[in-house]
């Protein structure tokens, strides 16, 4: 009798963590700070890029790694914005699920303007497929700060990041591409977060970190320049690193 107590306990439980909805949060708890795009203009080769219209909202983790954002980015030229939702392996560094909900704020010159939603409108008719795929990869919707370096572990041991430049190359359309390493630097000890080669983009920034409620992991924001319609714009990815292995 205990044990199917306990059984139903751990179910109910279960199911309240991820009966949630994501037309009931409050958007701007999960606003990801501008300061993760502001610090990459700091470097003096990087102010020529101008910059555009985003908001990115991180809508929490799972407790095995797993990552979701939405991403809300105007569209230089074009006009209007896309809705671009997402959920990341930070364990593997691979993507789960993404969908792009594209031009939904459609405006007088666009094809359909009497099909013109605000952005609450685009996540409410998208809702189910956003739900189920949270539950799916066990998201727990709660706002996540974002935090400058360095990072620091469970043990109170400092991490920075860093980028080193492998390569820099001119590829197709005579754009630029470079190839480079993620570095986490822990005292004299470090290690590889990731290797992205042939990135198209000008210039790669760390310019900071999301911290898991759940586990000694961190997701580490890298900000990148890439050349759009007329001029340059910043793009934001992230990539999973655990502070507690892998130093040497």
């Amino acid at each position: 009798m205990k044990k199917l107590f306990i059984l139903l306990l751990s179910l109910l439980i279960t199911s309240q963590a991820f009966s949630q909805d994501i037309r009931k949060i409050n958007l701007k708890d999960y606003l990801l700070s501008s300061k993760s795009t502001s610090i990459f203009y700091e470097d003096k080769e990087a102010e020529f890029i101008a910059p555009c219209y985003r908001e990115i909202y991180i809508l929490g983790w799972s407790k095995d790694g797993k990552f979701a954002f939405m991403e809300n980015r105007g569209i230089d030229g074009r006009g209007g914005c896309d809705l671009i939702f997402t959920i990341l392996d930070l364990v593997k560094d691979s993507v789960e699920y993404t969908k792009v909900i594209k031009w939904y704020d459609d405006d007088e010159y666009g094809d359909n303007p009497k099909k013109a939603l605000t952005l609450e409108q685009c996540i409410a008719v998208n809702a189910d497929t956003f739900n189920k795929e949270l539950e799916k990869a066990k998201i727990i919707l709660k706002p996540a700060q974002m935090q400058l370096l360095p990072a620091t572990d469970n043990k109170g041991n400092k991490i920075d990041f860093k980028i080193d430049v492998i390569k820099k190359e001119i590829g197709e359309y005579n754009l630029d591409y470079m190839t480079y390493e993620i570095k986490a630097v822990k005292g004299n000890a470090s290690k590889t977060v990731n290797l992205v080669k042939q990135m198209e983009c000008t210039h790669a920034k760390v310019t900071g970190y999301i911290k898991s409620p759940y586990e000694d992991r961190v997701a580490v924001i890298v900000a990148t320049s890439q050349y759009v319609w007329e001029g340059y714009e910043v793009f934001l990815d992230f990539y999973g690193c655990n502070l507690k292995v892998g130093f040497n």
